[in-house]
């Protein structure tokens, strides 16, 4: 009879923290600027192997010159914050 006792405090238990974890996903679900996505058991389509369809949007290319400009943009921000971090490490040591 304990044992039996113990497992429905257990489950009582159980079942109001699923209700409590419920009740505050609905709600962070309500809050402003979130958005609700929609969950389905089919597997998702991924648009890298998907053909593009004939009314779908074609994927913009990047030319290598553009590329070029966007690396040297990069390492550029890795530079000055590398530069920062230097600075920083200099003056408290």
């Amino acid at each position: 009879m304990k044992v039996a006792l113990e497992i429905g405090e257990t489950l009582e238990v159980a079942i109001l923290e699923e209700n409590r974890v419920v009740s505050t996903l609905s709600l962070t679900l309500r809050a402003p600027g979130v958005t609700r996505r929609v969950v389905s058991d089919a597997p998702a389509k991924s648009s890298a192997s998907a053909p593009a369809s004939k009314g779908g949007r074609k994927r913009r290319a990047i030319s290598p010159e553009g590329r070029a400009r966007m690396a040297a943009a990069q390492k550029a921000r890795w530079a000055a914050r590398k530069a920062k971090a230097d600075q920083s490490n200099e003056n408290q040591g």
